[in-house]
């Protein structure tokens, strides 16, 4: 990348702040920035308002989300929320596409980005369609943990979740995530405290998602 670039680069980014529970970008909407997270958690969904309903994906730090409206220059299909408090750099939409048509470094990573987020896409409604729910909440649960990280006792998930964004995820019910949870903790495999999961046995965790593998 030239320098000339560089420049242009750091004349379409900024860096942004939000509040847990603050809406990103939402369904609809034309798009404007394209987002790489710098720190925090953000959830897509199908809800125009507050977040509620069924949810795409999770995005973690040095993830992007916005990026395939952008690209395509079209309006969101989906509204983005801060599950946490979030730093994120943002980009200019018009100037950020118009640097790819000169800048193969960059259309080369974006390309790679897209290509690894239809991948998990794919992963995720093959699980959905695939497993029973037991071993797809068990595979959330690790998934989670895995990008989200953990905290210093190296098994409570550094992300509160409520059991209503793992419904969503899991594409099921309320009812039957809070059963299923329940299981898991009368097994031993993870621990709650409110909204925070504990992963005391991963490998007993990792066994239940791939039991019919």
């Amino acid at each position: 990348m030239k320098l000339g670039d560089i420049e242009t680069m750091r004349s379409i980014q900024e860096v942004v702040s939000y509040k847990r529970g603050d809406a990103i970008y939402k369904l609809r909407e034309a798009p404007t920035y394209l987002y790489c997270i710098m720190e925090g958690t953000a959830k897509t969904t199908l809800a125009k308002r507050g977040g509620k309903g069924p949810i795409t994906s999770l995005a973690f730090t040095g993830d992007l989300i916005g990026h395939r409206s952008v690209m395509l220059e079209q309006p969101h299909i989906e509204t983005a929320v801060a599950m946490t408090d979030m730093k994120l750099c943002r980009f200019e939409a018009i100037g950020f596409r118009s640097l790819l048509l000169r800048v193969n470094e960059v259309s080369y990573e974006l390309s790679r980005r897209f290509a690894r987020y239809a991948n998990e896409q794919e992963q995720h409604i093959l699980k959905l369609t695939q497993k029973h729910l037991r071993e797809r909440l068990a595979d959330i649960l690790l998934n989670i943990g895995q990008k989200a990280g953990f905290r210093s006792n190296g098994k409570t998930i550094d992300l509160e979740i409520t059991r209503t964004d793992l419904s969503n995820i899991a594409g099921t019910t309320l009812e039957s995530v809070s059963r299923k949870i329940g299981e898991f903790k009368r097994e031993g495999l993870i621990a709650t405290t409110g909204k925070t999961i504990t992963i005391k046995d991963a490998e007993g965790l990792h066994r239940v998602s791939t039991f019919y593998d």
